[in-house]
């Protein structure tokens, strides 16, 4: 015999997060630390009263997020950390936005390099890099 039991449950793993990128942090009070349960969109189930129940609950995390001072902080944790953010809204997007945008990024900068220069960097390096290209190729068409 094994030693292990069919048909009970593994504990489950507790993931941590990447530490390449700290977890924004303010002193400010902020809509999702006070009312957490306003970004869980996946619990608002829709309705016969109302169907467009959590496209609304979508509509006011997103709006909730737009003014927060550390949304851009927020966005490069979560970036970093997908399996602790599987659910809910984070700065202002979705699962699926953020799945996307992580997908786009990784394909662009690689996911090594986006972690350990920043999102901002790299953007603003990608940003000099294309200018510098468009201006040797007016240069080429030019000559």
């Amino acid at each position: 015999m094994s030693g292990n039991r069919t048909g009970v449950p593994q504990p489950p793993a507790i993931i941590a997060a990447d530490d390449r990128i700290p977890f924004p942090d303010t002193d400010e009070a902020l809509c999702c630390r006070t009312s957490p349960a306003l970004f869980q969109i996946e619990d608002i189930p829709n309705t016969d009263d109302d169907p467009h129940a959590r496209e609304k609950a979508l509509t006011q995390a997103k709006h909730a997020c737009s003014g927060c001072p550390i949304v851009k902080d927020c966005l490069k944790w979560e970036l970093a950390n997908p399996a602790l953010t599987r659910t809910g809204v984070w700065a202002a997007t979705t699962k699926r936005d953020r799945t996307q945008l992580r997908k786009q990024l990784v394909a662009r900068f690689g996911l090594e390099e986006l972690l350990a220069d920043g999102i901002d960097e790299r953007e603003e390096r990608a940003s000099l890099r294309y200018r510098i290209r468009v201006r040797l190729y007016r240069r080429t068409v030019r000559s």
